[in-house]
């Protein structure tokens, strides 16, 4: 019984290291194809790609991409990714093809708190749909008028009153500043503007400061890379929980929102948003009875 026992082991160990051998073989061959169709750039590494690179030197790995000329391929993960090192190649790039360059890359990670919702990750119909939407709505509240400005200089007098209070002493400024920018944001989206000292809206960015750190972290381009670890428990589960929060005070803002909507008067980002799916719902009703 023993015996059997240490041959079905080593069977399962042979089977692994097998399955394991032919897994980086695969990798190999994938890596040697894909770099056949795309700019030079430095080696990847089977399943890490060139990752490992920019972790031990940021700054090294990313000025010796110059050497590979006016386009290089650095591997994100499994994922090839084409740096543009030049600005002539960057314009033809992202300005006279513009429609050819406007797609966004798929990153697990980002589907997995955002279920693929949202304008800055996404692709297709529904990503031009929601841009157009985002660019007109911003454009009535003021993105790139005067009106914007006036925002800007009345959150800056908050800024400098917020500073005062130090008396000139040595701080770390990184607080009030994100409050004032966030402040600027809040005042277009949610038509109203939070206090520096409002514990709750400090958290809020504590949390979204700690999901950008998390998900560009080397945690963040595992799970990228073996996405299906979003079933088991991790460090990983701390993206999804800030996500969550951050969406459930959002939910809040429009529920509140929906119960004082005047359609005459739309104050902020959220109510337009709001009409506009009223708008919409009308539209494919009547075209259904229709």
């Amino acid at each position: 019984g023993s015996v059997l026992r240490i041959l079905d082991l080593n069977s399962v160990v042979l089977a692994l290291v097998l399955g394991l051998i032919f897994l980086v073989l695969f990798e190999i061959m994938r890596i040697h194809v894909s770099r056949g169709r795309t700019p030079p750039g430095p080696r990847p590494f089977p399943f890490v790609g060139t990752l490992l690179d920019s972790i031990k030197d940021p700054m090294g790995s990313a000025r010796s991409i110059h050497q590979y000329g006016e386009m290089a391929t650095v591997y994100i993960g499994r994922q090839p990714a084409i740096i543009l090192n030049t600005l002539q190649i960057t314009k033809e790039a992202l300005v006279q093809e513009a429609s050819a360059f406007s797609g966004r890359p798929e990153l697990p990670v980002i589907d997995w708190i955002t279920n693929g919702l949202g304008i800055i990750l996404v692709n297709g119909h529904s990503w031009r749909q929601q841009r157009r939407f985002a660019l007109h709505t911003l454009r009535n509240f003021g993105l790139g008028k005067k009106s914007a400005e006036e925002r800007v200089i009345e959150e800056g007098r908050y800024l400098v009153d917020e500073i005062l209070k130090e008396e000139g002493t040595a701080f770390d400024p990184q607080h009030v500043v994100q409050n004032a920018a966030s402040n600027i944001i809040c005042s277009i989206v949610f038509g109203d503007r939070f206090e520096y000292d409002n514990k709750r809206f400090a958290y809020l960015l504590k949390i979204l400061n700690e999901n950008f750190m998390l998900t560009g972290s080397p945690l963040g381009q595992i799970f990228n890379m073996v996405p299906f670890i979003k079933h088991f428990p991790g460090p990983h589960q701390k993206i999804l929980q800030n996500a969550n929060e951050l969406l459930g005070f959002i939910r809040e803002e429009v529920k509140e929102h929906r119960q004082t909507l005047d359609p005459e008067n739309p104050r902020d980002f959220i109510d337009a948003y709001l009409l506009e799916i009223e708008k919409v719902c009308i539209f494919e009703f009547v075209y259904q009875i229709y």
